[in-house]
């Protein structure tokens, strides 16, 4: 009885259990979980591609670790894991070693930190190191930086990769740079240079110093001097760190970058920089105890150093037993004298052993204005000489500002009318008539190139100096005047041309007399040939009785017209028809006979001398009307190339095809002078573009027209020009 009972329970207890077990199967979730994992597992066995492979074993993992989370107990899970136990527990690794075969990083990666032993995986992925992308550089300096830094380097240098060398700089410095490195570290230094981003600039000169070492390995040749012979890329990588330390120095004032860069001492760094920036105190009093300091500044002339610069030197020559180095002393007198601190500069110069030094101290001190250090010097030295080859008008008024006590004790008086020369020069008249009286008045007063005073004086118009010279000197006189320089200044010219024409002077056909005042007709011609013209002007208004006496008696038979056209003078040609009512028309004379004056003055015009003789000694007896023997004044305005008199004249009623001796006409002379823009303008007036000429003419020189003489000149433009217009 009992064992039927128990039968009977355990019978109604398994009916039981499966009941329920039917009513409660795998919910839908569940269900599809397992159908992923099932669709992963043929996916990873099937043919497709590897990225393709690599999901469905992730997706395999993903969905398994699902399943394991969601329904621990699952009865498929079970199933799943007893049949496909070994499969899953190598997901990790396939998915890891087809991302590393596929070069998949983050897939690697995801396979790598599920898988428990990496090692052969690191040998394969160090195998495969030159194929790998920078993508790859963050995850192998993590895991193994000593193992991966050096191919990983190579592979960054190969590429320029920049990030990979910002990132892992530590690391670089004690590696070998390469060429590369070095070209990257160049442009990096020079772009942060450029932007003057001081925190990329401060980071850069903490890891410079390798970079700089191994430019400086690379040192294998020298040239003839023993110098060292850099690369391209060494050398440029040299000229980067001088620009960075200047940017330093001088645009960012950084006081703390700076003495790093003195604590690594590179040669081709130019430190006198660090004097000249005013950095403070406490900089200064560090840098006078840095060992060989002197050596490291390398100060040269012309170094530019600050008050704290003199400050910091001024230390040195203090605390420093053995004597400062020539080229260290001329820097910091100079220094001194161009902040004007006298007491710094006279203990600097105290330390010069050379005689030739005071010189070069003087010419600062006239440089720089620094009278106090000037007059000290000459008061000193009375004997000392200045060879100022191009003296500054700072210069020159700081030298004849000095006491004229000192200045009377300085031999040196030549320099002294050189100050006076450039004083007259800039408009300092007051400067120039104070010096002036210093000089001796029993000589001509002149500058170490020995030109007189008062020839500048005349050259520069100053009235004041050369009228003290004129009553005060003997050895000065009206006839140290050349009546042609005159003309280069307007103020010289009215003031002073007067005395060479009548009355007071004369018009000499020939020469002028030794101890007479004059000018020969020939100046005279050239004076009112004289581009510059305000003089000219002023010589027709107010010397007309002059002018009018060459007019009528000048060997050429020249109209003053002629001769101002000459010049393109067109203010001058038109006070003469507007106001003189002149003819525009007149023409030279030639059958006047010619004498060495008259050939002169044509010379200047058509040339060669002996030809223009030979030419008019064959038409001087001609008729005056006819074509060989007339000039009229257009054909000198187009020689003078200036087409608004060109176009006055015409205007005025000159003819534009006028025809001179032996057929010369205005195109012509202006082919003949090269003047494009007057052959250009003759031609729209209608001038004859094939009018001929006597090819014998000294102008012709065989050639019969403007096109044939346009081509010998080699005039390229007005031969185009002409050509265009149907030149022949």
């Amino acid at each position: 009885m009992t064992e039927k009972i128990r039968t009977i329970l355990a019978l109604t207890t398994a009916l039981i259990f499966g009941l329920f077990s039917i009513g409660c199967g795998p919910s839908p979730e569940e269900k599809q979980l397992v159908a992923d994992v099932q669709t992963a597992i043929q996916q990873t066995q099937s043919g497709n591609s590897a990225t393709a492979k690599i999901e469905a074993w992730m997706m395999l993992v993903k969905n398994l670790e699902q399943l394991k989370a969601q329904y621990p107990d699952s009865q498929a899970l079970k199933e799943l894991i007893a049949s496909r136990g070994i499969m899953f527990d190598e997901a990790p690794e396939k998915v890891r070693d087809l991302a590393l075969e596929n070069l998949d990083v983050e897939s690697f990666k995801w396979g790598y930190e599920r898988c428990a032993n990496n090692q052969m995986a690191l040998t394969r992925l160090e195998n495969k190191v030159s194929k790998l992308g920078p993508e790859w550089a963050e995850f192998c300096m993590a895991e193994a930086p000593k193992r991966f830094f050096k191919p990983l380097l190579k592979n960054a240098e190969r590429r320029d990769d920049a990030a990979f060398f910002e990132t892992h700089f530590s690391s670089i410095q004690d590696q070998s740079f390469g060429e590369n490195f070095t070209k990257f570290y160049t442009a990096t230094i020079r772009n942060a240079v450029k932007e003057q981003d001081a925190t990329k600039i401060d980071a850069l000169v903490k890891h410079m110093k390798p970079a700089h070492q191994l430019v400086e390995k690379e040192k294998s040749q020298f040239d003839f001097n023993q110098n060292p012979v850099y690369s391209e890329s060494g050398l440029e990588l040299r000229a980067a760190i001088s620009s960075l330390a200047d940017c330093v120095f001088h645009d960012l004032k950084r006081e703390d970058i700076a003495k790093k860069l003195v604590e690594d001492r590179y040669p081709h760094i130019n430190y006198s920089g660090l004097l000249g920036v005013g950095f403070s105190d406490d900089f200064y009093t560090s840098l006078a105890k840095e060992k060989d300091v002197i050596a490291l500044l390398d100060l040269t002339t012309g170094a530019p150093i600050s008050e704290g610069g003199i400050t910091f030197l001024l230390r040195v020559l203090d605390s420093n037993s053995a004597s400062l180095p020539h080229a260290t002393i001329l820097a910091a007198t100079e220094a001194c004298i161009k902040h004007h601190n006298f007491d710094a500069a006279l203990r600097f110069m105290a330390q010069s052993t050379s005689s030739m030094d005071s010189e070069q101290f003087l010419k600062w001190a006239l440089q720089y204005g620094d009278s106090k250090v000037a007059d000290y010097l000459i008061k000193k030295k009375p004997s000392i000489r200045l060879n100022i080859k191009d003296m500054s008008i700072d210069q020159a008024k700081c030298l004849t500002q000095l006491p004229l006590g000192t200045l009377k004790t300085m031999r040196d008086k030549e320099v002294l009318s050189q100050a006076i020369t450039v004083c007259m020069r800039h408009n300092v008249t007051e400067n120039a008539l104070r010096v002036v009286p210093l000089l001796s008045r029993d000589r001509l007063p002149c500058d170490r190139k020995g030109k007189t005073i008062f020839d500048a004086a005349i050259k520069y118009g100053n009235i004041p100096v050369a009228d003290y010279l004129l009553e005060e000197n003997k050895y000065v006189s009206l006839r140290n005047i050349e009546p042609l320089k005159l003309i280069e200044n307007y103020s010289s010219f009215t003031n002073y041309i007067s005395h060479f024409l009548p009355p007071s002077g004369a018009i000499y056909k020939f020469m002028v007399p030794s101890k007479a005042l004059g000018i020969t007709a020939d100046d005279f011609h050239t004076l009112l040939t004289s581009t510059n013209h305000a003089p000219v002007v002023w010589l027709l208004k107010n010397k007309p009785d002059a002018v009018s006496l060459w007019e009528a008696n000048n060997a050429g038979n020249f109209t003053v017209l002629m001769a101002v056209s000459q010049g393109g003078n067109l203010t001058a040609a038109k006070y003469l028809i507007e106001d003189r009512k002149v003819d525009v028309h007149a023409r030279t004379d030639t059958t006047k006979e010619a004498d060495s004056t008259g050939l002169g003055i044509l010379a200047a015009t058509v040339g060669d001398l002996t030809a223009a003789a030979d030419h008019f000694e064959d038409r001087k007896t001609e008729d005056s009307s006819g074509k060989a023997g007339a000039w009229p004044a257009i054909i000198f305005a187009s020689g003078s190339g200036n087409c608004d008199l060109i176009q006055y004249l015409v205007d005025a009623g000159a003819n534009v095809n006028a025809s001179g001796a032996g057929g010369l006409t205005p195109l012509i002379m202006a082919v003949d002078q090269g003047k494009a823009d007057a052959v250009q303008l003759l031609l729209s007036l209608g001038a004859d573009v094939n009018a001929e000429m006597d090819p014998s003419t000294p102008i012709a020189n065989g050639d019969k027209n403007a096109y044939r003489l346009a081509q010998r000149k080699g005039f390229d433009a007005i031969v185009d020009l002409l050509k265009s217009a149907g030149a022949k």
